[in-house]
């Protein structure tokens, strides 16, 4: 072999992938524990958020770029009754390159929060809000394109309890269902969105 010639493992080797950053996968039991049933003076919750762009796997030896909160998908569940105040402080990570928002469907007025929400990279935006029906309610970013920022991981949930609270269960699961839209390149290993498949 002459000088700087390649040796044939060199040449031939597989390319390598880079390894995912984050794990993004929501653990199914990450449910805020219930209260006991029984009505109680309302509280107040304090709900921090951090929008973050994570690269992570989407497939065996594919790579996605999905937007999170907390670098989850979906983002941490949230449990209050009907009554409380729930104060929201969403931080849009510094090295973020899109603006995010949040939007609670439990909360009354326009856009659940999602208008004063609108925070560039590194801004931190909040407000407060009043549980007022029971149910359970998606929450997810609402900035254009809003599907595009919830198909890439921008949802979650939170659960108003009715005054009295739920009855005792044994077990308590937090499951989302996401859809996601993405192309591939052969012999690259990142996914990218597909903005067509909408």
């Amino acid at each position: 072999m002459g000088i700087g010639a390649a040796s044939a493992t060199t040449l031939y080797a597989e390319p390598k992938v880079k390894e995912p950053a984050v794990d993004i996968v929501q653990d199914p039991a990450a449910v805020p524990a219930p209260e006991a049933a029984g009505k109680r003076a309302p509280k107040t919750h304090n709900v921090v958020l951090t929008t973050t762009e994570v690269e992570a796997m989407l497939d065996d030896g594919t790579t996605y770029t999905y937007w999170t909160f907390n670098n989850k998908v979906p983002g941490p569940m949230v449990r209050v009754r009907v009554g409380d105040t729930v104060n929201v402080s969403m931080t849009n990570a510094p090295g973020s390159v899109m603006n995010h928002s949040i939007d609670f469907h439990a909360a009354t007025g326009f856009l659940g929060g999602g208008q004063i929400t609108q925070a560039e990279p590194g801004q931190t935006k909040e407000f407060s809000f009043k549980a007022m029906a029971p149910g359970v309610y998606v929450y997810h970013c609402a900035t254009p394109m809003v599907a595009q920022h919830i198909a890439k991981g921008m949802f979650g949930l939170i659960v108003v309890e009715p005054e009295d609270g739920l009855p005792k269960v044994d077990k308590e699961f937090y499951v989302m269902q996401q859809e996601i839209y993405a192309t591939k390149a052969k012999n690259l290993p990142a996914a990218e969105d597909d903005l067509t498949a909408w």
